[in-house]
């Protein structure tokens, strides 16, 4: 009997792990510029916990983002010519958007998901 693989990790630390102070915002974004391809691999999350964490990836091919993979942060913007999205895959920006606007309901309304 084969064990379930463990997921993969990519994690961005909220702290300096050599003296504990809190990351500036510019080191919160994971930026992928080039010509080719990205594949993310099945089972594989590249997840950022921190809100207003950028992941962008501006490339010339494509993007393929495996089965069971996730893409977590505030913001994920993926340029490319094309994106396929695998079964089970996800790309969650939903949790780390922070507060609405105060003159907002913050509920989503029709189709855009605009807060209200």
């Amino acid at each position: 009997m084969n064990p379930k693989p463990n997921p993969q990790f990519l994690k961005l630390p909220r702290q300096n792990p050599h003296n504990g102070s809190r990351i500036p915002q510019i080191f919160l974004q994971l930026q992928m510029v080039g010509v080719g391809n990205l594949e993310i691999l099945p089972l594989v999350s590249i997840v950022c916990p921190i809100e207003g964490c950028t992941i962008s990836v501006n490339l010339s091919g494509s993007i393929n983002v495996g089965q069971n993979a996730a893409v977590v942060a505030s913001t994920v913007i993926f340029s490319a010519t094309s994106l396929t999205m695998e079964p089970n895959s996800l790309i969650n920006t939903t949790a780390l958007g922070g507060s609405p606007p105060s003159q907002s309901t913050g509920t989503p309304v029709n189709y855009e998901g605009a807060g209200g």
